[in-house]
């Protein structure tokens, strides 16, 4: 496809493309290892228009680290990776260029759409927003949420949670932070069902994709100052309809199953 077939348009077509990044707050001043973890906000846009009703939005706000130690440099590229990997980018490039391949790549394909379909009046986006939402001299958690339309009855979207150990730059498995993950389910399920109004007595099958009627431990999960939050995407477990959960077992509802002292203290 070539974009020179807008040049027939050029009547009707408003263009606005934009690409910018930003540095929007910084948490902390100074370096130290025994400080919590350094970042700036960033924010990554390209926009582009064919009217003023039919936009492609490609938007990326996130915590960019400062990798001022061994340690930092590897959370700064884990985040990147998975940031990149959660808009289809191409992990193989630098991530400010994978970025910016996967945007022109999502507003050539919104020009195509427009081209083969002409009828077709809906805008498109991808966003991702992205904080950290813990952050210690021990552990910092960041959280990365995408949100994407692009046809279809209803947007997408998913959540990635990430803790980071600060004294080896590496991510922590579920399994680091809760000692028995069997036993912990029953106290997610029962948080599941009240987040979707049910009672403890009710079957949470009727809520879930899968047909054993359990309910099992999200793909992501980390660590707050008030516990561990367990997040669950939309269609991890469940349908659109029943939509995404986030729980949060406090320290004092995990008792034993956790290690507060640890990352806390």
């Amino acid at each position: 496809m070539k974009f020179p077939f807008f040049a027939s348009l050029i009547s009707l077509v408003v263009l606005q493309l934009c690409a910018c990044k930003s540095k929007d707050s910084n948490t902390a001043t100074t370096s130290s290892a025994a400080d919590t973890l350094r970042y700036e906000m960033r924010t990554f846009i390209k926009h582009y228009c064919v009217n003023d009703n039919q936009c492609a939005d490609f938007n990326i706000i996130y915590p960019e680290v400062a990798a001022d130690s061994i340690q930092t440099t590897l959370i700064k590229n884990a985040i990147h990776e998975r940031i990149v990997a959660g808009v289809s980018g191409n992990g193989q490039l630098p991530f400010e260029i994978a970025l910016d391949s996967a945007a022109i790549r999502f507003i050539h394909d919104f020009i195509q759409l427009k081209r083969d379909v002409p009828g077709q009046e809906m805008g498109q986006s991808i966003q991702m927003t992205g904080a950290v939402a813990f952050n210690n001299p021990k552990v910092a958690t960041v959280r990365l949420d995408f949100n994407s339309f692009t046809g279809g009855a209803h947007p997408n979207s998913a959540v990635a949670v990430m803790t980071f150990d600060r004294s080896t730059g590496k991510a922590l498995k579920v399994s680091d932070f809760i000692n028995n993950t069997t036993a912990v389910l029953p106290l997610l399920e029962k948080a599941f069902k009240k987040a979707k109004g049910l009672k403890e007595t009710d079957d949470i099958g009727q809520l879930l994709l899968s047909d054993t009627g359990k309910l099992p431990l999200p793909a992501n999960a980390g660590i707050l100052k008030e516990g561990i939050l367990f997040a669950y995407s939309d269609y991890e477990v469940s349908p659109h309809a029943v939509g995404p959960v986030d729980i949060v077992l406090s320290w004092e509802q995990l008792g034993s199953l956790t290690d507060k002292k640890r990352w806390m203290e």
